[in-house]
Protein backbone atom coordinates (compact mmCIF):
# COMPACT_ATOMS: atom_id res chain seq x y z
CA UNK A 1 0.00 0.00 0.00
CA UNK A 2 1.30 3.19 -1.03
CA UNK A 3 1.91 6.05 2.43
CA UNK A 4 0.21 9.38 1.81
CA UNK A 5 2.25 10.85 4.16
CA UNK A 6 5.23 13.61 2.95
CA UNK A 7 7.82 14.36 5.64
CA UNK A 8 7.44 15.11 8.76
CA UNK A 9 4.06 17.26 10.58
CA UNK A 10 5.04 20.85 10.93
CA UNK A 11 3.53 23.57 12.20
CA UNK A 12 0.65 25.26 10.76
CA UNK A 13 1.35 28.49 10.73
CA UNK A 14 3.97 27.87 8.14
CA UNK A 15 1.49 27.20 5.82
CA UNK A 16 0.01 30.74 3.83
CA UNK A 17 -3.51 31.75 4.75
CA UNK A 18 -5.97 31.21 1.69
CA UNK A 19 -7.15 34.95 0.48
CA UNK A 20 -10.16 36.09 -1.17
CA UNK A 21 -10.22 36.01 -4.79
CA UNK A 22 -8.59 38.89 -5.71
CA UNK A 23 -7.14 39.86 -2.51
CA UNK A 24 -3.43 38.33 -3.68
CA UNK A 25 -4.01 40.79 -6.42
CA UNK A 26 -4.98 43.97 -4.44
CA UNK A 27 -2.29 43.18 -2.29
CA UNK A 28 0.24 42.74 -5.25
CA UNK A 29 -0.91 46.33 -6.48
CA UNK A 30 -1.28 47.86 -3.75
CA UNK A 31 2.58 47.09 -3.41
CA UNK A 32 3.63 49.11 -6.85
CA UNK A 33 4.41 52.49 -6.32
CA UNK A 34 2.77 55.57 -8.60
CA UNK A 35 4.76 55.48 -12.06
CA UNK A 36 6.32 52.26 -11.21
CA UNK A 37 5.53 48.56 -12.93
CA UNK A 38 5.89 45.16 -11.81
CA UNK A 39 7.08 41.94 -13.56
CA UNK A 40 3.77 39.42 -13.22
CA UNK A 41 4.04 35.27 -13.95
CA UNK A 42 0.56 35.65 -15.61
CA UNK A 43 -1.03 35.76 -19.32
CA UNK A 44 -2.02 39.15 -20.09
CA UNK A 45 -5.32 38.62 -20.20
CA UNK A 46 -5.44 37.01 -16.46
CA UNK A 47 -3.37 40.15 -15.27
CA UNK A 48 -6.10 42.46 -17.27
CA UNK A 49 -9.31 40.35 -16.13
CA UNK A 50 -8.17 40.27 -12.33
CA UNK A 51 -7.36 44.50 -12.40
CA UNK A 52 -10.96 44.78 -14.32
CA UNK A 53 -12.68 42.77 -11.26
CA UNK A 54 -11.41 45.13 -8.87
CA UNK A 55 -11.87 48.60 -10.37
CA UNK A 56 -15.80 46.74 -10.61
CA UNK A 57 -15.96 46.29 -7.05
CA UNK A 58 -13.91 49.53 -6.16
CA UNK A 59 -10.89 48.08 -4.59
CA UNK A 60 -9.00 50.25 -7.20
CA UNK A 61 -9.45 53.19 -8.85
CA UNK A 62 -10.32 52.99 -11.80
CA UNK A 63 -7.41 53.58 -14.82
CA UNK A 64 -4.91 53.68 -11.77
CA UNK A 65 -3.49 50.13 -13.14
CA UNK A 66 -2.77 49.01 -16.83
CA UNK A 67 -1.41 45.89 -17.67
CA UNK A 68 1.21 46.18 -20.57
CA UNK A 69 3.46 43.11 -22.38
CA UNK A 70 7.05 43.75 -23.70
CA UNK A 71 9.20 40.82 -24.95
CA UNK A 72 7.22 38.23 -23.67
CA UNK A 73 6.81 39.67 -20.62
CA UNK A 74 3.81 40.80 -18.63
CA UNK A 75 3.74 44.04 -16.56
CA UNK A 76 1.53 46.09 -14.25
CA UNK A 77 1.79 49.47 -14.43
CA UNK A 78 0.65 52.04 -11.80
CA UNK A 79 -0.08 55.23 -13.44
CA UNK A 80 0.67 58.46 -12.07
CA UNK A 81 -2.52 59.43 -13.56
CA UNK A 82 -6.43 57.95 -13.81
CA UNK A 83 -7.40 57.24 -17.31
CA UNK A 84 -10.17 60.52 -17.13
CA UNK A 85 -6.74 62.59 -16.01
CA UNK A 86 -5.25 61.47 -18.99
CA UNK A 87 -7.87 61.76 -21.68
CA UNK A 88 -8.45 65.39 -19.98
CA UNK A 89 -11.64 65.11 -19.18
CA UNK A 90 -13.43 67.48 -17.72
CA UNK A 91 -16.50 65.33 -16.16
CA UNK A 92 -17.25 61.67 -14.95
CA UNK A 93 -20.63 60.02 -14.97
CA UNK A 94 -20.38 61.08 -11.44
CA UNK A 95 -20.16 64.76 -12.03
CA UNK A 96 -22.34 64.84 -15.23
CA UNK A 97 -23.10 67.85 -16.50
CA UNK A 98 -26.30 69.99 -16.18
CA UNK A 99 -28.16 71.24 -19.21
CA UNK A 100 -31.06 73.26 -19.07
CA UNK A 101 -33.99 73.06 -21.57
CA UNK A 102 -34.25 76.72 -21.77
CA UNK A 103 -31.16 77.50 -22.39
CA UNK A 104 -31.19 75.34 -25.49
CA UNK A 105 -33.99 76.80 -26.72
CA UNK A 106 -32.78 80.26 -26.59
CA UNK A 107 -29.52 79.25 -28.81
CA UNK A 108 -31.50 77.25 -31.16
CA UNK A 109 -33.63 80.26 -31.40
CA UNK A 110 -30.87 82.45 -32.03
CA UNK A 111 -29.88 80.26 -35.23
CA UNK A 112 -31.72 80.95 -38.90
CA UNK A 113 -34.17 78.10 -39.41
CA UNK A 114 -33.30 76.73 -35.97
CA UNK A 115 -29.92 74.86 -37.98
CA UNK A 116 -28.01 73.27 -36.02
CA UNK A 117 -25.59 70.50 -35.16
CA UNK A 118 -24.72 68.44 -32.08
CA UNK A 119 -21.35 69.48 -32.01
CA UNK A 120 -22.45 72.79 -32.68
CA UNK A 121 -24.52 72.73 -29.51
CA UNK A 122 -21.72 71.04 -27.31
CA UNK A 123 -18.56 73.21 -28.58
CA UNK A 124 -21.13 76.49 -27.53
CA UNK A 125 -22.24 75.41 -24.08
CA UNK A 126 -19.10 73.47 -23.13
CA UNK A 127 -16.05 75.20 -25.40
CA UNK A 128 -15.75 71.10 -26.73
CA UNK A 129 -17.06 68.34 -28.39
CA UNK A 130 -18.55 65.41 -25.47
CA UNK A 131 -17.72 61.62 -26.28
CA UNK A 132 -20.99 59.51 -26.02
CA UNK A 133 -18.74 56.60 -24.91
CA UNK A 134 -16.58 58.45 -22.09
CA UNK A 135 -18.94 60.77 -21.04
CA UNK A 136 -22.11 58.87 -22.03
CA UNK A 137 -24.53 60.98 -19.23
CA UNK A 138 -23.21 64.04 -19.57
CA UNK A 139 -23.74 63.58 -23.29
CA UNK A 140 -26.93 62.15 -23.27
CA UNK A 141 -28.48 64.58 -21.09
CA UNK A 142 -27.54 67.31 -23.68
CA UNK A 143 -28.94 64.74 -26.07
CA UNK A 144 -32.25 64.56 -24.41
CA UNK A 145 -32.24 68.27 -23.67
CA UNK A 146 -31.84 69.08 -27.24
CA UNK A 147 -34.32 66.47 -28.93
CA UNK A 148 -36.98 67.76 -25.85
CA UNK A 149 -36.47 71.49 -27.04
CA UNK A 150 -36.61 70.55 -30.75
CA UNK A 151 -40.31 68.67 -29.93
CA UNK A 152 -41.16 71.76 -28.22
CA UNK A 153 -40.37 73.80 -31.22
CA UNK A 154 -42.04 71.64 -33.59
CA UNK A 155 -45.44 72.03 -31.39
CA UNK A 156 -45.28 75.55 -31.17
CA UNK A 157 -43.86 76.75 -34.47
CA UNK A 158 -45.87 73.64 -36.82
CA UNK A 159 -43.56 72.34 -38.11
CA UNK A 160 -40.44 69.22 -38.02
CA UNK A 161 -37.13 69.05 -37.82
CA UNK A 162 -35.39 67.31 -40.64
CA UNK A 163 -31.73 65.85 -40.46
CA UNK A 164 -29.46 66.64 -43.49
CA UNK A 165 -26.27 63.92 -43.59
CA UNK A 166 -23.04 66.10 -44.18
CA UNK A 167 -20.22 64.91 -46.11
CA UNK A 168 -18.29 64.54 -42.35
CA UNK A 169 -21.32 61.90 -41.52
CA UNK A 170 -22.83 64.49 -38.85
CA UNK A 171 -26.38 65.78 -38.98
CA UNK A 172 -27.38 69.05 -39.46
CA UNK A 173 -30.97 69.84 -38.35
CA UNK A 174 -33.54 72.33 -39.46
CA UNK A 175 -37.09 73.04 -39.00
CA UNK A 176 -39.32 72.83 -41.89
CA UNK A 177 -42.21 74.55 -41.98
CA UNK A 178 -45.96 72.45 -42.82
CA UNK A 179 -47.12 73.01 -45.67
CA UNK A 180 -50.45 74.34 -44.43
CA UNK A 181 -48.93 76.82 -43.11
CA UNK A 182 -46.85 78.43 -45.55
CA UNK A 183 -50.09 79.42 -47.76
Amino acid sequence: MKQLAVGKPFRATRIRPLTSRGQDWLILLKNIPKGYAQEVSVHHSSARDAIGRLEKTEAITKGAYMVRSAQGKVYVIHSDRTQAEAAGRRATDKEAIEINDDDVEEYLASKVNFEHTLDEIQKHFFGRILHSRKEPLSYGRLYDATARVRRKIERERGGKFVAERRLDGSNIYHLEKNQSQEA
